[in-house]
């Protein structure tokens, strides 16, 4: 049977990322362009939110080698579902002008701001942020895979083979359906269309 909060949430998040405008109105006077952060984002947002849909946002510190990263995560929750999105920025050991609890909420906030961007499909191609261009932390985006439509439809789908999303996302070996590659979208939708007809031809 169809989780029907699984399949709400999808719906809000489409509609969230189909309506959320965050113009960018700060100007970088290094590189002389203009750009949006974090905060823009999440007031944005909640103008927004539809009721019982919250955001909760969180940071950690992971290391890779020698190398230290700011991991934001982003979750779009609704009636104990999630949708998570996360990005890292990368901590340099020194910067002038900052010290170190400077140095990692720079690096929450830009990370945060990448994890915001991917989770709600906002682009900021060319954005590198307030500071000078040369100075920034390195950032990993992780994108949600998945466009407005195609969650759209994938959402139809399971709705219409009366699919359980938690098998869905085991199969995948995913932990989220926004995690989904291309070609596992393309497999599931296939896969969701022969339950559907098996179901419609089965008739008892």
């Amino acid at each position: 049977m169809t989780d029907s909060n699984q399949t709400l949430i999808y719906e809000h998040l489409h509609m969230m990322q189909k309506h959320l405008i965050v113009p960018k109105e700060r100007k970088n006077s290094f590189g002389n362009y203009l750009y949006r952060n974090a905060e823009d984002i999440t007031v944005a947002v909640k103008k927004l939110l539809p009721d019982g849909c919250f955001l909760i946002m969180s940071d950690s510190i992971c290391q890779v080698g020698d190398r230290l990263f700011v991991k934001a995560e982003v979750s779009f929750c609704f009636n104990e579902k999630s949708i998570k999105s996360e990005a890292y920025a990368e901590l340099p050991k020194e910067k002038k002008g900052f010290d170190v609890s400077q140095l990692t909420g720079s690096c929450s906030s830009y990370a945060r701001k990448f994890a915001l961007n991917g989770l709600f499909s906002l682009d900021d191609s060319k954005e590198l942020d307030a500071e000078d261009n040369r100075q920034q932390p390195q950032c990993i985006q992780k994108n949600v895979g998945l466009t407005p439509g195609e969650l759209k439809l994938l959402s139809a789908l399971i709705a219409g083979a009366e699919a359980d999303v938690e098998k869905l996302m085991e199969f995948f070996k995913v932990k989220s359906l926004l995690d989904l590659s291309n070609a596992q979208y393309h497999q599931a939708c296939d896969m969701l269309k022969v339950k559907a007809k098996t179901k419609q031809e089965y008739k008892p």
